[in-house]
């Protein structure tokens, strides 16, 4: 099923579904011409968005090519074979295989690869502590140069 017809449906079991000339909305969900916007987060064409300290993003597909912008909050990649740059994030969690990021870090923030074959390149702000572990087999993690 598209999303579209999928996010209409999800909609519409909210109660109180209003059509106007700025999109749908209903319960706490938003869609227009940027894309779907939740309470925790939105995606559209410039990628997923967090919802900011305290919330989280969930990747749950495979073989995406998206940017995350976690406003403060979390990621937790639960997906196979992504290839996602990542910013402003206080946790990243990397369970799923096969999967390249590209962090930057600009406040403390974790890393934690639980699972396989992943490839991650991250590089914090000067003053910034990341802790980091790696927990899975054959991960590749490289701290770079902050340009």
């Amino acid at each position: 099923m598209p999303i579209a017809p999928l996010a209409l449906l999800l909609l519409a079991a909210t109660g109180q579904t209003m059509i106007d000339p700025h999109g749908i909305r209903a319960g706490g969900v938003r869609i227009d011409s940027a894309g779907v916007h939740a309470p925790g987060g939105s995606v559209g064409a410039g990628g997923v968005r967090g919802g900011g300290a305290g919330r989280g993003t969930t990747i749950l597909t495979n073989g995406g090519h998206r940017s995350v912008d976690c406003r403060s909050g979390t990621l937790t990649v639960n997906g196979n074979g992504n290839t996602l740059d990542v910013v402003n994030c206080a946790r990243v969690t990397v369970a799923g295989n096969g999967n390249t990021l590209t962090i930057r870090f600009s406040l403390p923030a974790r890393l934690a690869l639980v699972g396989n074959r992943n490839d991650v390149s991250w590089r914090a702000s000067k003053g910034t502590r990341v802790s980091a572990s790696n927990v899975g087999a054959r991960n590749t993690v490289r701290r770079t140069v902050w340009s």
